[in-house]
């Protein structure tokens, strides 16, 4: 692999993201701000978040089979700008509920989806805290008890990004149909891969073939 390519795939991996949805804001808003405010927003940064922690996983799938490295700028930048967007999802439909009808987390998440998908919301619930877990994760992981619960750390992140996947597809306002909920399904595709590889790498390095150790 040349210079360039290793610098910047993981960078051409978060274009697969921010391109398609670049693309459904200007179809639906065009270049003009007039009239936005965070109920519009917020539903992107819920895309952008799942998208940028997902450009991992097909990152992982890239490594195993061609000759890349990972990029510590990219994993500084992917880790504080998920962070912040994952927090902005849910603060911003916060705050366009309480501005418009006066109602606090949770009965406005309710309010806003409706009482038949309270179960979409309370698995992203549970997915955000389990993402936010994982700061905790990583000020813990040079101990070797820690490092040995990497295998369950992994679990649980792909469980996260599971329901938030099915959080997009049961209640996402861009994901009901079209070519978005399409490009949903592939990346859904592509993370299921990417999971399965990313749980084996960390299943056999906690397991190891021949070993007894528990």
């Amino acid at each position: 692999m040349n210079e360039f390519t290793q610098r910047y795939w993981q960078w051409g991996l978060l274009g697969l993201i921010v391109v398609p949805v670049v693309i459904l804001w200007l179809q639906r808003f065009g270049l003009s701000l007039d009239g936005i405010g965070a109920l519009q927003v917020f539903p992107y940064l819920g895309i952008l978040a799942w998208g940028v922690m997902w450009t991992h996983y097909a990152g992982g799938l890239l490594r195993k089979n061609f000759d890349l490295k990972p990029s510590h700028i990219y994993s500084v930048f992917s880790h504080y700008s998920v962070t912040a967007l994952i927090l902005l999802h849910p603060g911003l439909l916060a705050y366009g509920q309480y501005e418009s009808t006066g109602t606090k987390p949770l009965q406005s998440y309710w309010n806003y989806v409706g009482t038949s998908a309270k179960a979409a919301v309370t698995a992203g619930l549970i997915a955000l805290l389990t993402f936010l877990s994982y700061d905790v994760y990583r000020k813990l992981q040079s101990k070797d008890f820690w490092k040995r619960q990497q295998w369950i750390v992994s679990l649980m992140q792909s469980t996260a990004m599971t329901l938030i996947f099915w959080h997009g597809l049961r209640i996402g306002q861009h994901l009901q149909s079209g070519w978005f909920r399409y490009w949903w399904i592939v990346l859904g595709v592509v993370l299921l891969a990417g999971q399965y590889s990313d749980i084996k790498r960390a299943f056999d390095q906690r397991f190891p073939a021949g070993s007894t150790s528990v």
